[in-house]
């Protein structure tokens, strides 16, 4: 599973949800943050979504439940849209506009329950509901 993490909430505001996470996945926070915030937002999301790809290569991810809350949604379905074959799932916890989530084949958990990190334990069991009913392997 890997949680993609952004600006203003680094990976350290993810630290209880991969605990919570632990025991059923293997789970990584990734932190995306772009090298010059006055890039267009296409041009800045295209080089996350490639940093994103390359951190799932270097890790071994090679299909993964991603995980995306606020803006970091975004950069999940824009993920899901160049890697198709390395997204097993997506997981969209209170997302920013999505302009591209109808382009998305893989299955979709819209999470509006709050924020993932203010309620960890609560978003775990959700998240191994869901991969088990997109038959996803939970340890």
């Amino acid at each position: 599973m890997l949680v993609l993490a952004s600006p203003p909430a680094g990976n350290a505001t993810y630290l209880r949800l991969l605990a919570a996470l632990q025991p059923r996945f293997r789970a990584v926070a990734l932190e995306l943050s772009a090298p010059d915030p006055e890039l267009a937002r296409g041009a800045r999301d295209a080089g996350l979504v490639a940093a994103a790809k390359e951190a799932m290569a270097a890790l071994a991810l090679d299909r993964a439940l991603v995980v995306g809350e606020g803006s970091s949604a975004r950069l999940a379905v824009e993920l899901a849209i160049a890697a198709p074959g390395s997204v097993a799932a997506l997981v969209l916890a209170a997302p920013s506009p999505l302009d591209h989530v109808a382009a998305v084949e893989v299955p979709t958990l819209l999470y509006r329950r709050g924020r993932v990190v203010e309620h960890p334990a609560l978003f775990a069991r959700a998240l191994a509901a869901f991969a088990a009913r997109v038959q996803l392997a939970v340890a």
